[in-house]
């Protein structure tokens, strides 16, 4: 069940594999306490970066990297700053912005990726306590487009027979309809 320390559990669970920009993430933290433990709060953190790596024509290496989203929230604080012992949920929606691009990733000849981070920590409520952490990947997907291209073309050509006797003028017209879909 997610990260392990002796006497804590924590688990993050989605309620999909995958999400489409502009969809609500919906999940729960789950904490398996096999003893009382110190603890302050429960913190989400949402990450969404894009970075890239390549070698210039000089033969250095370039980096980059921009923030697509960076947010968090208290999902639960503990006033009496402990939690029991015993199995807890604790359940969380996120809407994500409908123009985040879908993650990605790629290593061929260049580093590019795009991706998403869910974490959650359990603060300590004493400072010579550690947090406890897990973290999972999140999976967005671009949602289909629904283009409808017609393609349409017309000429006309005056037609020769051995490359010198006028046979009249042609037309052509051409028609083609699809329908182009990406992901």
């Amino acid at each position: 069940m997610g990260n392990n320390r002796s006497e804590v559990e924590l688990a993050i669970k989605l309620d999909k594999e995958f999400y489409y920009a502009g969809e609500t993430l919906n999940g729960k933290v789950c904490i398996n306490a096999k003893k009382k433990f110190a603890c302050s709060m429960i913190t989400l953190f949402i990450e969404g970066s894009e970075t890239c790596e390549f070698q210039t024509v000089n033969n250095q290496t370039a980096k980059g990297e921009v923030s697509l989203i960076n947010t968090s929230y208290v999902l639960q604080q503990f006033p009496q700053k402990y939690q029991l012992e015993g199995q807890h949920v604790f359940p969380f929606t996120f809407k994500f912005m409908d123009f985040l691009p879908g993650s990605y990733s790629e290593t061929k000849g260049y580093k590019a990726q795009i991706s998403y981070k869910l974490k959650a920590v359990i603060q300590p409520s004493s400072k010579d306590k550690t947090a406890i952490e897990n973290s999972i990947d999140i999976i967005i997907r671009q949602p289909q487009k629904d283009h409808q291209k017609m393609l349409f073309g017309e000429c006309f050509t005056k037609c020769r027979s051995c490359s010198c006797f006028d046979q009249g003028v042609s037309r052509v017209t051409c028609f083609f309809e699809s329908k182009f879909g990406s992901i």
